[in-house]
């Protein structure tokens, strides 16, 4: 077939070609096929395309797939998807990867793809993903991923991604992460979050913070706790507030000092008593008080 015959295949004349009619278009043939030709392909032919007939397919062509014909590319097509045609592709296509064809991404791919497709990834396709690919992510694509598949991030990933990465997540992804996965961020990271981030944290999230992770806190982290999260705060964490930095506890606020365990409150050292304000010393109730 020449040049001119291919562009005007028709989808309804395409869907009648074998597979070995498919893998017997050559290439350039392949990148003049319109949109409507390509979507009608069904998913044994899409199975039989060569790995040049992937390599040639235009943005264009990319942009017309739909969730069961790249559910249908082999291992080796997608390979060869060329990671601006990925980022072609509608979010409803992108639904169509397998978790199998999710781990089989590259670097390279998966920096192709657009935050509007890492939105729509369901948890399964994300925890399928490897942690040095995802390691690799801009912020921009982290911070677009549901809270649901943020929950799933594996710990080991966590503890690789850069203080960028983490400060590119949203309150509600920060709110998403469990006990665990805040214990594998270690204390640069952790003392590099964002004030509204740290704003968010729970008590839950606070009793996965280890010693080292709250010493690394400065004052105007530690102001940014909520009281839920000071609550939280165990007399080991509050023993090392600060870091040996005493003025650091005069950052807290009067409803953060209220907000106190008098069992945490107990740990107090000299130097910590030392540092309390006026206001703070006010704020204390009587029982807090009597364990000074």
């Amino acid at each position: 077939m020449r040049a001119a015959q291919f562009a005007a295949l028709s989808g309804a004349q395409l869907s009648t070609f074998s597979t070995a009619d498919v893998r017997a278009i050559a290439s350039d043939g392949f990148a003049l096929l319109t949109t409507q030709a390509v979507a009608a392909l069904n998913a044994s032919q899409i199975g039989a395309l060569t790995a040049g007939q992937t390599v040639a397919l235009t943005t264009r062509q990319a942009g017309a797939w739909s969730s069961a014909q790249l559910s249908a590319l082999s291992s080796a097509n997608l390979a060869a998807l060329e990671a601006e045609d990925l980022g072609a592709m509608k979010t409803a296509a992108i639904a169509g990867l397998s978790t199998r064809q999710m781990a089989q991404l590259s670097a390279a791919q998966l920096d192709g793809m657009t935050s509007a497709q890492f939105a729509a990834l369901n948890t399964s396709q994300v925890a399928a993903l490897s942690d040095a690919s995802l390691a690799g992510l801009a912020g921009a694509d982290l911070a677009a991923l549901s809270t649901a598949a943020v929950s799933q991030l594996a710990t080991a990933l966590l503890a690789q991604l850069s203080t960028e990465q983490l400060s590119a997540l949203g309150t509600q992804q920060i709110v998403a992460l469990s006990s665990s996965q805040i214990a594998a961020l270690d204390a640069d990271r952790v003392s590099n979050l964002r004030t509204a981030q740290l704003a968010v944290l729970g008590s839950r999230h606070v009793a996965g913070l280890s010693n080292a992770d709250i010493a690394a806190l400065d004052g105007g982290d530690l102001a940014s706790l909520n009281t839920a999260a000071i609550n939280a705060l165990s007399a080991s964490q509050f023993s090392v507030l600060g870091g040996g930095d005493y003025s650091a506890i005069a950052s807290l606020t009067t409803l953060q000092i209220g907000a106190l365990r008098t069992a945490t409150l107990a740990a107090l050292n000299a130097g910590q008593a030392a540092a309390l304000t006026s206001k703070q010393v006010a704020a204390l109730s009587s029982a807090q008080v009597s364990v000074l």
